[in-house]
C-alpha cells in the first residue's frame, strides 16, 4: 500500500514533525523523516503503517520522505520459506546449546543501561552521544559512560543528573511505545545468567518486527547480530508469524545491506505499493 498523508491524518494519527539531518548511513546526503503519534496504537494499525514503509522508535512511528533518493527500502523474510545459510549455521550452532533466552514486557535495569553503552563505545562509537540531552557536556558524560562499561556504580549528586538523562534516552526508545500492550516485547539473551544481548521487537499478528539489538562486545566473535535475527526467527515461527521485518535495507550502507543475506526475502521500494521478491 502507498502513503498517503491524508489517509493518516484520517486514522487520527498525529503529526509530530520533521527531522532534516545530514544522513546516518549516507553521509553525502540528507535524510527527510516524518514522524507520527498515536497513543495505544493497535495491531491493526501498525500492520497497515508497517506495510507502507514506517518503522517504531519508543512512542513515535516514522518513514523516510528524502528528496532526490529512495535508497531505503523495507526488507522483510517470509517465515516458512527462510532458510539458513551454511555460514548463518554455523553461528546459529556455535551458540545455540551454551545460552537461554527469554521473552518479556521491556524494562528499565542498570545492567542493560550498561550494556547498551558498553555496545555503543565499542561498535557504534560514532554515535555514542546521540542520546546525550545537552551535548556541551560531552565530557561529564564520557565519564558516566566509563564508569557504567566498568559496572562502577558510585555516582556523585551531579553524576546522578546525567545518569538520570541517560535513563530517560533508554526509556524513551527501548522501553516506551505507542503500540497497545503487549505488543512490543523485550528479548533477553543470556549466558549463565549474564545478560549478553538485548532485543526489541513488535509481534504485530502475524508480523514480527525487529526493531533494535544490542550486544556485549566481548562476545564479537560469535556474531550475536547475526544469531539473535537467526533466534527472532525461529521464535517468530513458534508465535505463528507469517514474516519477519528486518527494517530498512539500504545497498550502498554496509552498516544495513546485511540484511539481504536472510532469504529467501522481499522487498518494498516506498515509492511502489507492493513486496517484491529480493534475492532467493
Amino acid at each position: 500500500m502507498h502513503f498517503d498523508l491524508e489517509t493518516h491524518l484520517y486514522q487520527n494519527l498525529m503529526f509530530v514533525g520533521i527531522s532534516h539531518n545530514v544522513c546516518s548511513y549516507l553521509s553525502d546526503r540528507f535524510h527527510h523523516l516524518y514522524y507520527f503519534t498515536k497513543n495505544k496504537m493497535s495491531a491493526k494499525e501498525y500492520k497497515v503503517l508497517l506495510d507502507q514503509g514506517f518503522r517504531r522508535a519508543g512512542f513515535y512511528v516514522y518513514r523516510p520522505f528524502c528528496l532526490n533518493c529512495l535508497e531505503c527500502k523495507v526488507l522483510r523474510v517470509p517465515i516458512n520459506t527462510f532458510k539458513k545459510s551454511k555460514s548463518q549455521k554455523r553461528v546459529w550452532n556455535k551458540l545455540i546449546d551454551h545460552i537461554s533466552y527469554k521473552i518479556q514486557t521491556p524494562e528499565f535495569d542498570l545492567r542493560k543501561l550498561s550494556l547498551y553503552y558498553k555496545y555503543k563505545f565499542y561498535v557504534h562509537k560514532d554515535s555514542l552521544f546521540d542520546e546525550v540531552p545537552e551535548k556541551e557536556n560531552k565530557e561529564d558524560y564520557l565519564n558516566i559512560i566509563i564508569k557504567l562499561i566498568n559496572k562502577n556504580y558510585s555516582f556523585n549528586e551531579y553524576q546522578l543528573l546525567l545518569l538520570e538523562q541517560l535513563k530517560n534516552g533508554y526509556m524513551s526508545f527501548f522501553v516506551d511505545s505507542c503500540l497497545e500492550e503487549p505488543l512490543t516485547k523485550e528479548l533477553i539473551i543470556l549466558e549463565n545468567e549474564k545478560i549478553i544481548g538485548v532485543g526489541i521487537f513488535d509481534l504485530i499478528e502475524d508480523y514480527w518486527s525487529s526493531v533494535y539489538f544490542f550486544y556485549d562486545p566481548d562476545y564479537s566473535k560469535f556474531s550475536l547480530g547475526t544469531f539473535s535475527i537467526l533466534l527472532e526467527i525461529e521464535l517468530a515461527k513458534r508465535y505463528n508469524a507469517n514474516y519477519y521485518y528486518i527494517g530498512y535495507y539500504i545497498e550502498k550502507c554496509n552498516k544495513m545491506n546485511y540484511k539481504k543475506f536472510f532469504r529467501p526475502n522481499e522487498i518494498l521500494h516506498l515509492n511502489e505499493k507492493n513486496f517484491q521478491p529480493f534475492i532467493k
